[in-house]
C-alpha cells in the first residue's frame, strides 16, 4: 500500500484567529486534520491515508454533494502525485 500525505487548502470564511488544530479518524486507514485560521479566512486541511489508489474529500456547506468542492488526489506507481478539484 501506499501511504500519501495530501495537504489541502481550501478557503472558507471564518471570524478571528486560531492555532488549534482537530482532527478526526474515520478509520484507521484514513485521517483527516484541520487548523481554521480566522484572519486569514482560511481552513488548512491534512488527509493522511493508506490507499493503493486514490483518496478523496469533500466539503460542502449543505452536507450534500451539490455545491460542495471535492479534491481527489493520489499517487502513481511511479510516484508521482496528482490532484483535482472539483466544484458540484
Amino acid at each position: 500500500m501506499v501511504t500519501a500525505n495530501l495537504a489541502l487548502f481550501l478557503a472558507l470564511l471564518l471570524g478571528s484567529a486560531t492555532a488549534q488544530t482537530f482532527e478526526e479518524q474515520l478509520s484507521e486507514n484514513y485521517t483527516v486534520r484541520w487548523t481554521p485560521n480566522y484572519e486569514l479566512e482560511r481552513v488548512y486541511f491534512e488527509v493522511v491515508v493508506r490507499t493503493k489508489s486514490y483518496v478523496g474529500l469533500g466539503i460542502s456547506p449543505s452536507g450534500r454533494m451539490i455545491g460542495g468542492d471535492v479534491v481527489i488526489g493520489g499517487v502513481f506507481s511511479d510516484g508521482r502525485i496528482y490532484f483535482h478539484v472539483i466544484a458540484l
